[in-house]
């Protein structure tokens, strides 16, 4: 391969644009590839143009030279410390410079009939691309690697060929690629500096400078393109072509500076900064509903439920990835989701409507799977059994014998009339009265003496009427709540114990990320030998109650609870077909941010135990 000539020695031909693009893209001369036209004719006359496969390349650099291979980038600062590993470095940057100048050349092939400045500012930006390429060439030889010597990539080719419209073009190469390229050559011009490497920093400096052109260029052309009364950031989404999202806009770091060099709107760059979307993956789509028992139970949602739904539904964001979208009825403002990232955290993307086709749907309460149409979603939206999320289930396991060794005697009664209560409450002492499809502490009240027979009449009459008997309990005196995390239809279903916060209403407070079992009284760990053989036994209810649920018509992450009495007495008090308490994404998010969220994020139910 010869030596480039610097680019003042390059001979410019006079041409015509079409003619030196259809160069750029299909030869295989490399040389001609970095050969720039000064002078260049315009015809205007509309030509047929069928997109190539791939771009025309030297066989060292062609996309299936290295089938199969895929070379690792050097990221780190040990690694670059290394001059080969530098040049490696180099190596993707120059092969990213020469996709944009075959990209580049194509879209001035596909379309003759776009604007004569657009067109004339791609010539220009090509030159530039071309000076960029130079500089990479000549500062990884000198740093021992050749063009060639690294397996290329061909993602940004196969993301832009078969744009329809130069407005995609736009928004993908110069507002998606080149700015993310403002992070990433800031981010290497730092970190060469580190390691004294003037002349490599030197180059990422030319190459960031010139991309804060190429950006303000392209917000420019785009307003042209697209013109319309939204935001620009909004236009921008809308003709970004996929597989790309506006994710791709960031590198590595934000260049905020560098960004209001390129004059990009305020409310862009703020877009841009806290834009977690998915790089390609399709996403599962979030939801946060409050709401099913009261649903099925017939009862409609409350006001107060909706408040919690508003409220709450932005903390799906710790529990979701950020290649996910959380639904909301109000999108966070911009300062939350700031403070969020620059503390740390890849959010996903709020959206008020799905938009678009999902992986599957997730999160806290699958009802609101029911109202969006089965083509949303790639994996259909499983219909847990609207029995499954009764607390009868869980008297019925227990009245089965399915919790041994968590029996605390009497195991209570579903019934459909409130004629036994007296007798019950004399023979089992404090009772919990619970409607079979109450949540988080609601729709429930306690029987201590018979003057609460009257007081809790009321109470007892609704119920009973919605028609699905009403639960009745041993009132506990529980001493630890713990939680044990399904996640049905896995092969290991228990994902996690954890010890929980409930007030006396049952109402979830928080959950402790350590062992649940420290601070434990030393009498109920005795009772049981160790806490290692507690676990084992808290491991087999759940492996049972996930067989059960399985049975039933149940997958994914639901809450199962129970309460223990006295020495090795427990009683399953509480089980959800819901993620109600937590969940093994949430619980994992947390310990790997050493944050406690489960203390404020509404996870999983939880298992009482308590001594008598």
């Amino acid at each position: 391969m010869s030596e480039f000539p610097r680019p003042s020695e390059v001979p410019r031909v006079v041409t015509t644009i079409h003619a030196w693009a259809e160069r750029l893209l299909s030869s295989s001369d490399l040389d001609e590839k970095l050969a720039p036209a000064t002078s260049l004719a315009e015809i205007r006359e509309p030509r047929a143009f069928t997109v190539p496969v791939n771009p025309g390349r030297p066989p060292r650099l062609s996309f299936g030279m290295h089938r199969g291979k895929k070379a690792a980038f050097p990221a780190t600062v040990e690694a670059l410390a290394q001059p080969e590993n530098r040049g490696i470095a180099l190596h993707f940057f120059a092969n990213h410079e020469l996709l944009a100048i075959e990209l580049m050349a194509l879209v001035l092939l596909r379309f003759p009939g776009a604007p004569i400045g657009f067109r004339r500012n791609l010539v220009k930006t090509i030159h530039e691309e071309q000076d960029h390429l130079r500089l990479y060439l000549a500062r990884m030889r000198s740093l021992g690697v050749d063009l060639g010597d690294v397996p290329v990539s061909d993602f940004f080719w196969k993301a832009l060929k078969d744009i329809e419209h130069p407005a995609e073009f736009v928004a993908g190469m110069s507002l998606t690629l080149e700015q993310a390229n403002l992070d990433f050559a800031k981010h290497y011009h730092e970190l060469f500096l580190s390691l004294g490497d003037l002349e490599t920093a030197d180059v990422l400096e030319r190459v960031k400078n010139d991309e804060i052109r190429h950006v303000r260029r392209g917000a420019r052309w785009l307003d042209v393109l697209s013109p319309g009364p939204e935001p620009l950031f909004e236009r921008y989404r809308r003709v970004l072509p996929a597989p790309l999202t506006p994710r791709r806009a960031r590198g590595l770091g934000f260049a905020r500076r560098e960004r209001e060099e390129a004059r990009l709107p305020v409310d862009f760059i703020e877009a841009i900064e806290v834009e977690s979307h998915s790089r390609g993956r399709r996403p599962d789509l979030f939801v946060f509903d409050p709401g099913v028992e009261d649903r099925i139970a017939g009862r409609g949602e409350t006001r107060a439920a909706r408040q919690i739904q508003r409220d709450l539904a932005p903390l799906m964001a710790f529990v979701a990835t950020a290649d996910d979208e959380v639904l909301i009825e109000r999108v966070p403002s911009g300062d939350w989701c700031r403070t969020l990232v620059r503390a740390g955290f890849e959010i996903p993307r709020f959206v008020t409507t799905p938009s678009e086709c999902y992986q599957r749907m997730r999160g806290w309460g699958a009802d609101e799977a029911s109202r969006l149409p089965d083509t949303t979603f790639r994996e259909p939206p499983h219909r847990t059994p609207s029995a499954l999320y009764s607390k009868a289930l869980a008297l019925e396991l227990r009245s089965a014998g399915w919790y041994e060794p968590f029996q605390a005697g009497w195991p209570g009664e579903l019934l459909y009339d409130a004629g036994p209560l007296a007798k019950l409450l004399e023979h089992h002492g404090p009772l919990r009265l619970k409607h079979p499809f109450g949540a988080s502490g609601r729709h429930q009240c306690k029987l201590s003496c018979k003057e609460d027979l009257s007081a809790s009449a009321r109470f007892v009459d609704r119920t009973l009427r919605d028609g699905f008997g009403i639960v009745v309990e041993p009132e506990l005196e529980v001493v630890r709540e713990i939680s044990i995390l399904l996640d049905v239809g896995r092969s290991k279903p228990v994902s996690d114990i954890l010890c929980a916060f409930v007030d006396k209403r049952g109402s979830y407070r928080g959950h402790e990320l350590g062992s649940p079992f420290d601070g434990m009284p030393q009498e109920l760990l005795r009772s049981w030998g160790s806490g290692a053989r507690l676990r084992d036994a808290l491991v087999d209810v759940g492996l049972q109650v996930s067989r059960v649920l399985e049975r039933r018509g149940h997958r994914g992450p639901p809450g199962s609870t129970c309460a223990s009495i006295g020495r090795r007495k427990a009683c399953v008090s509480r089980r959800s077909a819901r993620s109600t308490r937590g969940s093994r994404w949430g619980t994992s998010r947390a310990r790997s941010l050493g944050t406690s969220l489960a203390g404020h994020t509404p996870f999983t139910s939880s298992f009482g135990m308590g001594l008598g």
